[in-house]
């Protein structure tokens, strides 16, 4: 019996280290966290980062799985890049290097580039948003976001666990102006905002009366993926 009960243990224990291996189906009813790796203009980030306008942009991507399918979609175009790593003697299929510029109808909204990575095997996807800062007229924000506080000019990004409770600040008071179905925003004093991250992305204007923006884009994740190495 004793015997019986440890051949089963060993074989819980070898489907629990397999997992790894097998593909993982994703729902589409779930917003993921993202937690691609990037690189921009010397910037980096874990699944989401704010950078300076640019001319143009060179993206270093470390992916969660290898690069099988790697898109790139903006407000106004999707490149998809099958095979997407880069190729060389040291080649890593996790990882990829480019040159991204910015198109006129990009450069003239909010517009956002959105970075996914697809594996067909092991289904290990990871996913990355990039949003771009004009500092022309930014409004200053003190961000309280997933335990970091951090500074920001003119637009910013949280990431965190649907639900939990964030905050942020400004200098002089802003009117918000908040999208449909996202979280409401909560002050006494329109200087300081507090909310309950929406499971999804969302995108919150504010505006002091001397015209400066911030723009704040929320993104609650519902679920983590576990991808083994």
């Amino acid at each position: 019996m004793a015997k019986f009960q440890c051949v089963v243990k060993i074989l819980i224990l070898s489907s629990l280290l397999g997992c790894s291996s097998v593909q993982q189906r994703l729902s589409p009813d779930i917003f993921y966290k993202r937690d691609m790796l990037i690189e921009v203009n010397g910037h980096k980030g874990d699944g989401t980062l704010v950078v300076p306008l640019n001319p143009n942009y060179t993206i270093k991507v470390t992916a969660k799985g290898d690069l099988d399918l790697f898109t790139i979609t903006t407000c106004h175009r999707e490149i998809s890049l099958e095979d997407a790593w880069n190729k060389g003697i040291f080649s890593d299929k996790r990882k990829l290097e480019f040159v991204f510029e910015e198109g006129d109808l990009e450069i003239s909204k909010y517009c956002p580039i959105h970075l996914t990575g697809f594996e067909k095997v092991k289904g290990r996807h990871s996913w990355a948003i990039i949003d771009i800062s004009n500092e022309e007229n930014g409004e200053r924000a003190h961000i309280r976001c997933n335990g970091i506080d951090h500074a920001m000019e003119g637009v910013s990004i949280c990431q965190s666990k649907e639900g939990l409770l964030q905050e942020i600040a400004f200098p002089l008071p802003v009117q918000v102006m908040i999208p449909s179905g996202c979280a409401r925003m909560e002050t006494e004093d329109n200087l300081k905002f507090r909310y309950k991250i929406s499971p999804k992305e969302c995108v919150y204007v504010f505006m002091s009366e001397f015209k400066t923006v911030h723009r704040l884009t929320t993104i609650g994740y519902e679920s983590i993926l576990v991808r083994g190495d």
